[in-house]
């Protein structure tokens, strides 16, 4: 249940119709009006039908949620479907972002730096593990940068703080400083440990990071960087052929095809962290 104060009388209104909007009208509400004082009053109905006018200023709401038929109920455990978003392709599949958020082993409290954030996805899962957990999202694309606020306020976590730029220049200096970072690439992970290590702090020690798409090799970075792999020759060479039939007129615009990926860890992930190496 939520126990709200209101910010003004038509609170209560505005609550019902959100509730009801997401699927809860069956929700029993209770308005307590001027609690304590001479004209106190007390209102109950269910979100869906509210049957009272706006009344007073001050008065706090308590609603039991309560679905309707047909509502899905998302768990806060990371690993949300891909259509609990709203995205244009480029999110990080279900099963990768839950291995990644685990490999990046959240405590409560901490702060992720979700960069080339597509959809925010990696960092609405981070917010949606507790009230105390902090995101920010780093995306330059502004189309996908509008999709990271709706999906955020949609998912409960409208809090998540989005950053409109491109990494790795946008890093230096910014705040809240993180415990851990996923990057959408492997390049755009290596400027995150430039950044830790410039901010004279520790990867893994200090902040954990994982990238995504394997092309750095284990021995490029200190310390090794625990990545998202994927068949990108396999892709780029099953591109290549898709592209030369398109122009040859063999075949129209092509489906979407997914490939494979598998989470590699290394040193830099958080379990290392905890692990104590």
């Amino acid at each position: 249940g939520l126990v709200i104060l209101s910010a003004d009388r038509g609170s209560p209104g505005l609550i019902a119709a959100l509730l009801a909007g997401h699927g809860f009208g069956p929700s029993p509400m209770t308005v307590f009006e001027n609690m304590g004082g001479a004209n106190e009053a007390r209102l109950d109905g269910n979100a869906g039908d509210w049957p009272h006018a706006r009344g007073v200023d001050l008065n706090t709401v308590a609603v039991e949620c309560r679905a309707g038929d047909g509502v899905v109920a998302w768990s806060r455990a990371p690993g949300l479907p891909e259509d609990a978003f709203e995205h244009d392709g480029q999110i990080t599949k279900r099963e990768v972002r839950a291995a990644t958020i685990a490999a990046l082993a959240p405590l409560p409290g901490q702060v992720l730096w979700d960069v080339g954030a597509g959809s925010g996805a990696v960092a609405i899962e981070w917010l949606r593990m507790g009230a105390s957990m902090r995101a920010v999202a780093v995306e330059h694309h502004p189309g996908r940068c509008a999709a990271i606020v709706r999906n955020a306020a949609t998912l409960g976590v409208p809090g998540l703080r989005l950053v409109e730029g491109t990494a790795p220049e946008v890093l230096a200096g910014l705040e809240p400083r993180p415990d851990a970072v996923f990057a959408s690439s492997d390049r755009m992970a290596v400027g995150a440990l430039r950044a830790v290590h410039d901010a004279g702090l520790h990867c893994p020690n200090d902040v954990a990071i994982v990238g995504f798409d394997g092309l750095i090799s284990p021995d490029q970075t200190v310390p090794e960087l625990t990545t998202v792999t994927q068949p990108v020759f396999q892709v780029g060479a099953r591109a290549a052929e898709l592209l030369n039939a398109v122009i040859d007129g063999t075949v129209g615009v092509p489906e979407r095809i997914n490939y494979p990926t598998e989470l590699v860890v290394r040193q830099s992930g958080g379990a290392s962290r905890l692990e104590g190496s």
